[in-house]
Formats: C-alpha cells, sequence, structure tokens
C-alpha cells in the first residue's frame, strides 16, 4: 500500500483568504490527505493566511508563531502541494511580518531565481473585475474536478472534450433546473382525470472547456413536443455570467440572486401561470444523502468481510434484468407513468425535488402567510400545493410524452407514500446503472457505491462456529416442513444487520401503543431477490417487496415460523437467495384466523388490533427467549426446533401465517446469504 505523504500534515486556516472560504480550503486539505484543524493551533503543521493577518498578529497566528512546528504560508504552498501530490518545501511561501513599508512578504522575492511560478501569478496585473483569481479556477476545477464534470447536463454533446460545470469562489454552482407550467392542457376540460397544465422544463448552465479555456452559459428546453438547445456567449466568463443572468431572470421573473425564493417569492404579485420551480441538481457528495425519514450513514472504507458476496448478486448483470422489471412494476403500479424507460437518475431526484417542496408547503405555512387570515392562508396555501403538483406530473407527462392522471388529494400521508415510491425508483435505477458482469470481484468503487444505495447503518458477519451462527443454522435447518421443497445446499453468509432509524421507530411505536403489546417474535420473510434493494434500502413495505392485495390477509407484511414457507417465495438467476429473520411485535392479542380474510386489515382496525395469526396443521412443539441466540434479542420468541413440531386440526394451512400492515411492527435482524437446490 502506497504511504501517504499527507499524514503528518495538519492545516488550519486564518483570516479572510482571498478567492477562497474555510470550507474549500478544508476541502482541498482533506482532498490532498491531510487533516484539517480548527481550533487546536498547537496541533498544526502549517497555517494558510495572508500577510495582513500576519502583519496584524492575531491571537492565532500570534500562537503560530510562538510554535516551534507551525509554519505559517499562503494559499499558494496548498495549491502546489496538491499539484506535486505531496508537501512542498515552504521555502518561498513563508509568511513572517515585515517592518512597515518593506516589500514582499515572504523569504524570498518574484525577481529571485527560486521564487516559485505559482507565487510569481499573485504580483501580475488583475484581471477583469467579473473575471475569477486564477487560483479560484485552479482550485474548483482541480478539486472538484470530477464532480463538476459530472455534473454537466448529458444532453449537452460535449464533442468528446472536457467540459465541467462552473463553480465560483463561493462555491456557487452555476447550474438551475426551472420548471413551470406555462400551457393549459385543452383535454383536461373534459377528461377530469387529465392534468390541468403542461409543464416547461429548462436547464441553464455555465460550463467551462478545458482545451479552449472559454465560458459559456447552455440552455435546453424541454416541453410536450420538442427538445432544444442553445450556447449563449463570447467564451469569456463575465459574458457567461451575464448571459447566464439575463436568461434566467426572462425564465422566472426574478434575478439569479434571489432564486431560493421560487416559488414562494411570487404568490403576491403574478399569476400562476408565471410561477416557476428552481432545483439546483445534487453533486456527487449530496447525492450521497439519504431521505428525511432517516438517519444518514457513512459508508466504511473497507468492505466488511462477505459482503462483497451480496453486491454481487443483488448488482450483477444477471439480476438486472430483474431490477428493470421490478422498476416497470412500481413506476406503472405505483407512481402511474406510462414510458418508465425515460424516468432516468436525473429526473427522479427533480421529482424528489418537487416533491420536497410540496412537503414543506403542506408541513408549514411561509412567514408571509402567517401574518394573515387563517381563511387567506389556506388559500394561498392550497394554490401553491396544486402548483407543485401540476408540476410534479406534468414532468412525468413530459417523459412519457402523454398525459398522466394525478390523485387530488393533498394529504401528508399521500405525499409521504410518493415520495417513498419515488426514492425505490431513485435506488433502482441506480442499481440498474452499476450492475455488470462481476464474475470474480466486484470493483471497490462499485461496491462502496452499491453500499451507499443500500443505506445500511450496519452489515456485519456472524462468526461460523459461535453459538448465535450454530443456533440460527438450526432455526433454519429444522424449520423445513414436509411440504417444502427448498433444499440449503450452502449457508455461504448469516449478517447481522441494522437499518438506520428503524430501531428508534420500532421503539417509538411500542412506547404509543404500550397498553397492547406483549409478543415479539423472530420471524422469517422471503422475497426475490431483486427486491432486496429497496427491502434493505427502504425498510418491509406492503404491496411492494411482499404479497400484493391478492394475499389471502389483504396487502399486508407476511412473515412465517418456518424457513420452508419463506424460501418458497425466493427466486434468483445464480441458484443464491437471501432471506431475512426479523423481530415481529405482534400484539398480545392477535386477531387469530384459520381461513382466508382479505379484509383482515379492516376487522383488526376494528377491534384495535396489530397483527394477523392465522394457524396451520404444523406447529412447534415449545417457544423460546432468542436472548441465547443474543443478548439484544431479549425478551423476543423464537421457536424452539429442538422440541420438534406437533399436528392440530386447520382447516386452510399446513403452516402459521403471521400478517402485520405497519412497518413500524419490523426490526431487521438478520440476512441469510444462501445457495439452494
Amino acid at each position: 500500500m502506497t504511504p501517504n505523504p499527507f499524514a503528518e500534515v495538519v492545516v488550519t486556516a486564518n483570516g479572510s483568504i482571498p478567492g477562497q472560504t474555510h470550507s474549500s480550503i478544508k476541502r482541498l486539505v482533506e482532498k490532498c490527505g491531510a487533516r484539517f484543524e480548527k481550533l487546536n493551533i498547537n496541533d498544526c503543521t502549517h497555517m494558510i493566511t495572508t500577510q495582513k493577518y500576519v502583519q496584524n498578529a492575531n491571537s492565532k497566528v500570534d500562537a503560530a508563531l510562538k510554535g516551534k512546528n507551525c509554519k505559517i504560508v499562503g494559499m499558494e504552498w496548498l495549491l502546489d502541494s496538491y499539484s506535486h501530490k505531496r508537501p512542498v518545501n515552504t521555502d518561498g511561501y513563508l509568511l513572517k511580518p515585515v517592518e512597515e513599508n518593506t516589500p514582499g512578504s515572504s523569504q524570498l522575492t518574484p525577481n529571485s531565481p527560486g521564487f516559485p511560478e505559482s507565487k510569481k501569478r499573485k504580483f501580475e496585473a488583475e484581471p477583469e473585475p467579473a473575471e475569477e483569481p486564477s487560483k479560484v479556477r485552479r482550485n474548483n476545477l482541480d478539486v472538484h474536478r470530477r464532480g463538476l464534470i459530472a455534473l454537466v447536463d448529458d444532453r449537452y454533446d460535449t464533442q468528446g472534450t472536457e467540459v465541467a460545470l462552473w463553480m465560483d469562489e463561493r462555491d456557487v454552482r452555476w447550474d438551475a433546473i426551472l420548471i413551470n407550467n406555462p400551457l393549459k392542457n385543452p383535454l383536461s376540460e373534459t377528461n377530469p382525470i387529465v392534468p390541468k397544465h403542461k409543464v416547461a422544463m429548462h436547464r441553464l448552465q455555465i460550463l467551462y472547456h478545458f482545451s479552449s479555456d472559454k465560458y459559456y452559459t447552455w440552455l435546453r428546453l424541454v416541453d410536450d413536443k420538442t427538445e432544444e438547445g442553445e450556447l449563449y456567449g463570447s467564451g469569456a466568463l463575465k459574458s457567461a455570467y451575464s448571459e447566464f443572468k439575463r436568461l434566467f431572470q426572462t425564465l422566472t421573473l426574478v434575478p439569479w440572486t434571489k432564486r431560493r425564493f421560487l416559488p414562494y417569492g411570487l404568490l403576491g404579485g403574478l399569476e400562476k401561470e408565471n410561477w416557476c420551480i428552481f432545483i439546483q441538481p445534487p453533486s456527487e457528495e449530496e447525492k450521497r444523502t439519504h431521505p428525511p425519514w432517516v438517519e444518514q450513514v457513512e459508508v466504511p472504507t473497507k468492505i466488511p468481510r462477505g459482503v462483497p458476496g451480496v453486491l454481487k448478486l443483488l448488482f450483477s448483470v444477471s439480476n438486472r434484468i430483474a431490477i428493470g422489471s421490478l422498476f416497470n412494476e412500481v413506476a406503472a403500479s405505483r407512481i402511474k407513468a406510462a414510458d418508465a424507460s425515460q424516468l432516468d437518475e436525473n429526473i427522479l431526484r427533480t421529482a424528489i425535488a418537487i416533491l420536497n417542496q410540496l412537503s414543506m408547503t403542506l408541513a408549514e405555512p411561509s412567514k408571509k402567510m402567517r401574518t394573515r387570515s387563517s381563511t387567506t392562508e389556506t388559500t394561498d396555501k392550497t394554490r401553491q400545493a396544486d402548483f407543485l403538483k401540476e408540476c410534479y406530473f406534468g414532468l412525468l407527462g413530459i417523459i412519457s410524452h402523454c398525459p398522466i392522471s394525478y390523485p387530488q388529494c393533498t394529504d401528508v400521508d399521500w405525499l409521504k407514500q410518493e415520495l417513498q415510491d419515488v426514492h425505490l425508483l431513485l435506488k433502482l435505477r441506480i442499481a440498474w446503472n452499476i450492475a455488470g458482469p462481476y464474475y470474480r470481484r466486484i470493483p471497490t468503487e462499485v461496491s462502496q457505491q452499491a453500499l451507499r444505495n443500500l443505506g445500511l447503518a450496519e452489515i456485519k458477519r456472524v462468526r461460523k462456529k459461535s453459538q448465535e451462527y450454530d443456533f440460527l443454522v438450526d432455526y433454519l435447518k429444522l424449520s423445513v416442513g414436509s411440504h417444502h421443497t427448498v433444499e440449503y445446499k450452502e449457508i455461504i453468509n448469516i449478517f447481522r444487520i441494522q437499518r438506520p432509524g428503524e430501531a428508534e421507530r420500532y421503539h417509538k411505536w411500542r412506547e404509543s401503543n404500550s397498553d397492547k403489546i406483549g409478543q415479539r417474535c423472530l420471524l422469517w420473510h422471503g422475497a426475490d431477490c431483486e427486491k432486496f434493494i429497496g427491502i434493505l434500502g427502504q425498510g418491509l413495505r406492503a404491496g411492494l417487496a411482499q404479497k400484493s392485495s391478492g394475499g389471502m390477509f389483504g396487502a399486508g407484511i407476511y412473515f412465517a415460523d418456518m424457513s420452508g414457507k419463506a424460501a418458497r417465495y425466493c427466486t434468483s438467476h445464480l441458484l443464491q437467495v437471501f432471506m431475512l429473520l426479523c423481530e415481529v411485535e405482534i400484539g398480545k392479542d392477535p386477531l387469530n384466523l384459520e381461513n382466508c380474510e382479505r379484509n383482515a386489515a379492516a376487522i383488526l382496525e376494528d377491534q384495535g388490533k396489530f397483527a394477523v395469526v392465522a394457524h396451520g396443521r404444523s406447529t412447534h412443539n415449545g417457544w423460546m427467549n432468542a436472548k441465547t441466540v443474543h443478548r439484544r434479542l431479549d425478551g423476543v420468541r423464537m421457536p424452539d426446533v429442538s422440541k420438534g413440531r406437533g399436528n392440530r386440526q386447520a382447516q386452510s394451512l399446513a403452516y402459521n401465517e403471521y400478517v402485520v400492515y405497519d412497518p413500524a411492527q419490523i426490526q431487521q435482524r438478520y440476512l441469510f446469504h444462501l445457495r439452494t437446490g
């Protein structure tokens, strides 16, 4: 392994540094492999500042001057160190207090033979006011080069050259997606399920061309009939800025500096036809964030043992067709999209951004609204919500080139469900994009992206030959009945897993229903391989990764105390499958059934119960406390498979089934990776 040349380097920043912010310096320091320190000067080896602050000697500079290990240098030292991929010698970069009227701020002058080239740029003529300093271009385009290139509109023809999105010295990305609804749909007058408007979408960017060192403004328009793009500007950055601001204000009727007020700042002064949504596409770092209902997790640098095998199966090229089929099914049945193939990653992220704005609108009125009467506030809120809904469904209409119906409801429950569905589509789209022919090993970079897409807080292999492993294997192998055709050829791995936020949601639900809880069971759940992308990423949800509404007990989440029963629902193209062991709260008085009851959810609600227990003919002779498996399962019941099974009279089922309808009653505990016959 190549040693890190910056391993011993600790950098701090002091004062206002032209063309930089402390956050941009921190990113560059960490990009080098060094550590950035904010407060403790004694730990620092280098301080980035300017001659002005050295001359005035504030407390931080004074501490660095008195210390023996901290060298005070200009920003050029960090930029040159980054370029050379090692800490360069500080000669020529050092900043020291000088007597008044003494020119220069370092040990060398610009005319000295050893004076570095990057330092000489500081003494050259200042560029045009509208142009960025060269070191800013160098910092942003070098440090963020890969991310800025990735943000270029995928419809822009780069002609084989490197093109990047422009980001200025304040870390502002000059990139905008603008959505409005200027066109009324005449079909909506006669057909109530057709959206009232067809939206137009614009992509506006400042692009930098590395080969020609020129800047242009790119504008692309997409509506239900056309898609066209055009470049603006003379090639100078000043011209690109001017064209971008002009086009932005023409399309939105507000200046670029007030973009964050869209569409809320327009409520009082403009007709609805002139409203506009502003969305800034997320950077690579922002894409790693998770939906608002889960916590953000960090992906480990080193992939845990056994996990590459899971990722290889989930994101294999053979699983790609199944992922695509599930994507189309969810898009058609849940989102009502007519042409799912056009729902690419960028469109899905745009749809999520619109739904997030709708969520804020429904959740809390703006300050301007609070000063009005409740009637006016409700009216404005409804108009705003309707506009955002029309844009959201109109966006899908653009993609599929045909109108799409949308529900009239604006309730928060519908919105939460819609957000989860679109996030699931995004996860499936990312999985489809990164799936490939990983026959021997999956590349580390792909593994990181795949694991990030799953978003698990913990996935840790259970050590073989441990007591925990032995009990889990017994539960797997000794809960296969005579009616089950599954054969476990190999237990590849068992993982202890935890989803972010799931435990907190589970305990909160149990606290709110403390008078009715009382039975936690460790139960099996099986599903097709491709569905585990959503199951691990979002949790178990009724109607997506489980039986649909055609199940015996309606659209619920189904479990079994027999692994053989759950294995019937596991399929894969490589004879490898996944199964879950989950902790499920069924309540102290579940609804006990013998026969099919598709209206079970309504019966549960009427009787104030939480779960269905459908009894089969084969039952376990005993149950035990699952703390024998692991201490965190104390109080959870599981079958004592060592005592065998007995028979009872039952009309429909051979084996027990357990059904819940609220995902908050479930905690995923173990993931089994199996090879079956």
